[in-house]
């Protein structure tokens, strides 16, 4: 028997998909939009939004201002290796500290310095008003109504999918 095309394929996968519901486009288009607006704001402050991440993760820590990696990753929802990298560049920049764990002397504690936390306080109050001026464009019930449909698709997003059996020609 014969394999069918790689054409034919595509046209039948884009036929059954042709009522489907397409969300992609505009996800990624909204996606890209908005996240502009916070970058240009992080950026007048000389972050991105990963340092900003880490360094608001601290200041929400409150006094002292201290997290262990492991923490910071579950708070960020990041890998600890993507936490390391960011701890790399904040450190470097006089933001962020490494100081040993009391509690376990193997392990870390990530402190925010004064300047990191002057840095942060500073750029914390233009982020929300970027936010604010993003979702001012919704009335309140619409701002919840999408807060509620946008974590149902983030679960589902994040669903792993049946395994489909391939169907050997």
């Amino acid at each position: 028997m014969a394999a069918t095309p790689p054409g034919r394929r595509y046209a039948a996968m884009k036929s059954r998909a042709k009522n489907a519901p397409i969300l992609s486009t505009p996800s990624s288009r909204t996606s890209l939009a908005v996240d502009a607006r916070p970058a240009a704001t992080f950026a007048r402050y000389g972050l991105d939004a990963s340092a900003f991440d880490v360094l608001a993760t601290l200041l929400r820590s409150g006094p002292p201002y201290r997290i262990t990696p492991a923490a910071l990753a579950r708070d960020a929802m990041i890998s600890t290796s993507a936490v390391a990298q960011r701890l790399n560049k904040l450190q470097s920049q006089g933001l962020v500290n490494r100081e040993s764990n009391p509690d376990d002397g193997r392990g870390t504690i990530v402190a925010l310095t004064d300047a990191g936390k002057r840095l942060i306080e500073t750029a914390l109050v233009p982020h929300v008003e970027t936010e604010r001026a993003i979702t001012e464009v919704l009335t309140a019930q619409e701002q919840s109504l999408l807060i509620g449909l946008l974590q149902r698709i983030s679960v589902a997003a994040a669903t792993p999918l049946p395994r489909i059996a391939r169907r050997r020609p």
